[in-house]
This record gives C-alpha cells, structure tokens and sequence, in this order.
C-alpha cells in the first residue's frame, strides 16, 4: 500500500466516523433521562397517593432511568436499542395517566407533572429513534 492509498483510507474513516456522530443524539436522550428522573422524584412525595404503582416500582424507575442515561453511549447497539423501548414505555405510562388523570379530576397539579413528563418523553422518543436509525443506517 503506497502513501496516497493510506491517506485516503484514513480519510475514508474519518468520514464514516463523523457520518457516524451526525446521527448520535444519545447525549440529549441521557440529558431527557436525567431530567425525568428528577421530575418523578421530586413530584412522587406529593402524589404517592395518586401514583399508579407501589413506591418501590417508582424508584425502581427512577433507578433505570438514572442508570440508562449513565450507559447510554454510541457503541452499544443494545443501550441505545434500550433507550427506544424505555422511551416508548415512559411515554406510554405519562401518557396514560395524563389522560386518565384529566378525565377524572380535570386539569390539577398531578395532571400537568404527568403531561410535562409526556412531553419530554416524546423528546426521548424521538431523538432515541433517531439515534437507532443512524445506528442501523451505518450498519
């Protein structure tokens, strides 16, 4: 392999790799993660009454949040395969409760957590998505 032959190989890898970094957005998805788990620990005290699961699964959630958001990185095709499905599943449980909790008692204080909490999950959503796309793109 002569000279030019190993510059352009170089070349070629730098590229692939930015190519590879313009579709990570794993950093937001952690930063969303981090920011839901505040979010449900400071409001839980609050609403433990009204909160659909047992205290224990609350921090159980914040903990996998909190953990995911710490693995979350652009090598590892099952983190942020990971980070898509817990997205989906956050939104599904704020979601849920958000519309339950409107049909039942109106607009109140537990009402706007979960819709706040619906809406930054659907950030996670999308940037994990696009993450995942750019991921399985670069194949």
């Amino acid at each position: 392999m002569n000279q030019e032959q190993k510059i352009e190989n170089i070349r070629s890898k730098t590229s692939q790799k930015e190519l590879e970094s313009l579709h990570y957005y794993g950093d937001k998805v952690r930063t969303i993660f981090i920011l839901a788990a505040i979010i449900i620990i400071v409001m839980a005290p609050f609403f433990k009454d009204r909160i659909p699961f047992r205290e224990h699964f609350t921090v159980l959630g914040v903990m996998v949040l909190a953990m995911l958001a710490g693995l979350t990185n652009p090598r590892l095709r099952s983190i942020i395969v990971l980070d898509f499905i817990v997205s989906l599943f956050a939104f599904l449980i704020f979601g849920t409760e958000a519309l339950i909790t409107y049909s039942k008692y109106q607009i109140d204080t537990f009402f706007l957590a979960n819709m706040v909490l619906s809406i930054v999950t659907i950030f996670a959503i999308y940037y994990s998505s696009k993450t995942l796309r750019g991921n399985l793109m670069n194949q």
